[in-house]
């Protein structure tokens, strides 16, 4: 089964923000170790509470994370890298999503700004058969945070219609039970 918890899946307006393709250009290292650190500290609050938002952070959120360590000039660029080709990856997976099999619940949030509820979550519910789609009126990127027990309601859900569900033998292997005896 897959839960796919406020997903990126889809092609967007815009595509990338620009800094993600510098910074995993080679000359955008440059930027990583002169220019990640300082500017990353000192937007790291409000990009935190942009995640959060409508919602608060959890108290601490950055400090018990260790958020920081992302600023490290190799992972800051590994990350870029990993964001500068996520558009393209959108764009070309996007038409698989109907050949998924298995089942799916996607949850997101109503004020989610990050990645938006409308174009990702649900084209995903429309493109993958059988997919639920559970928004969190109110929530905004990070759901399994503030409305944790709504997560593990879905869970729990996932868990029994994958439970319900018939599972083919995989190819090429005797399908094979277990007994106690």
């Amino acid at each position: 089964a897959l839960l796919m918890i406020s997903p990126a899946t889809h092609p967007w307006p815009g595509g990338i923000a620009r800094y993600y393709t510098v910074a995993a250009s080679m000359p955008g290292q440059l930027f990583n170790y002169t220019l990640a650190l300082p500017l990353g500290q000192a937007m790291m609050k409000p990009a935190v509470q942009s995640v959060f938002a409508p919602q608060n952070p959890p108290n601490d959120y950055v400090k018990n994370t260790k958020l920081p360590l992302v600023l490290r000039p190799q992972t800051f660029g590994a990350n870029a890298r990993d964001v500068a080709g996520l558009y393209n990856f959108v764009t070309a997976q996007a038409p698989r999503y109907k050949n998924i099999r298995t089942p799916v619940a996607i949850i997101s949030g109503s004020a989610d700004t990050i990645v938006l509820t409308e174009i990702h979550s649900r084209n995903s519910a429309r493109d993958i058969p059988g997919a639920t789609l559970t928004i969190l009126p109110g929530a905004g990127h990070a759901p399994h945070w503030s409305h944790t027990a709504d997560v593990v309601a879905e869970i729990g859900k996932l868990h029994a219609r994958l439970a319900a569900s018939p599972r083919p033998a995989q190819a090429g292997a005797p399908h094979q039970t277990l007994s106690g005896k």
